[in-house]
């Protein structure tokens, strides 16, 4: 039997041009969405936009390490850290590749990026801030 799905609600108004990621946090509370418009945005299920990014080029992925801090890759290769409580707290980026930054993964203190024909795998060093 296949599954049968039912429109909860919609998200409208944000975005200008293609969403290119969606991702849900680990608890499902936040939604994030990646569009080539270089806005990124997260959202409430239950309360709709909580805050959009604008950035200089189009966010093409995205990965949650906890409830409350996200990470997207642009088209230009960098990295950006998104982290907020109740509201935006801080946005943080460095280039991380020559080229769009296609895929991340996270798991633990681990992050994998793929760029390009690249594979990279990163540590977390802790306390070390990139601001």
């Amino acid at each position: 039997m296949p599954l049968l799905y039912q429109c909860r609600w919609e998200l409208k108004g944000k975005h200008a041009d293609s969403i290119t990621a969606l991702s849900f946090s680990k608890s499902g509370q936040y939604l994030a969405s990646a569009s080539m418009d270089s806005r990124l945005c997260v959202w409430s299920p239950n309360q709709g936009a909580k805050f959009t990014i604008e950035g200089t080029a189009g966010f093409i992925s995205l990965a949650w390490v906890d409830e409350n801090t996200l990470l997207s890759g642009t088209e230009d290769g960098r990295l950006i850290t998104v982290e907020f409580s109740n509201v935006l707290l801080r946005v943080t980026g460095f280039e991380m590749h020559a080229y769009p930054l296609e895929c991340l993964d996270v798991r633990g203190n681990r992050l994998a990026t793929g760029s390009h024909s690249y594979v990279s795998v990163w540590d977390l060093v802790p306390g070390v801030r990139l601001d």
